[in-house]
């Protein structure tokens, strides 16, 4: 085969169109899904934090606690009463007190 020939159809040489995009591309999307796995579980540990302390953010912030109670009770103020809904994406059936209590860090250590 001289220099000006062209190599059969299936013995060309060199990769494939389209291989050096996957090359840089797959592990640029594997950064990508490490770093959507990274936010959402700090979302969801920061979400159970919150409903385990009875604390939002903004109390958090105040050094403020909502009534000290266990995570189980906690929990199911949260999502509703029924076990079988907690899963499903429908709007709980709460009952909020907007006026409940908040305690500073103080009081909450004098408490247990």
């Amino acid at each position: 085969m001289t220099n000006n020939q062209k190599p059969p159809k299936g013995q060309q040489k060199g990769p494939k169109p389209g291989f050096s995009w996957s090359v840089v591309l797959c592990p640029i999307a594997f950064l990508e899904g490490l770093l959507f796995a990274y936010f959402t579980h700090d979302m969801f540990t920061e979400n159970m934090e919150s409903i385990a302390d009875n604390q939002s953010y903004v109390d958090d912030l105040k050094g403020q606690f909502g009534e000290q109670t266990g995570l189980m009770q906690m929990w199911k103020k949260s999502v509703g009463e029924d076990v079988l809904w907690w899963l499903a994406p429908t709007w709980p059936e709460l009952k909020i007190n907007y006026y409940e209590r908040v305690w500073s860090k103080k009081e909450v250590r004098k408490m247990h």
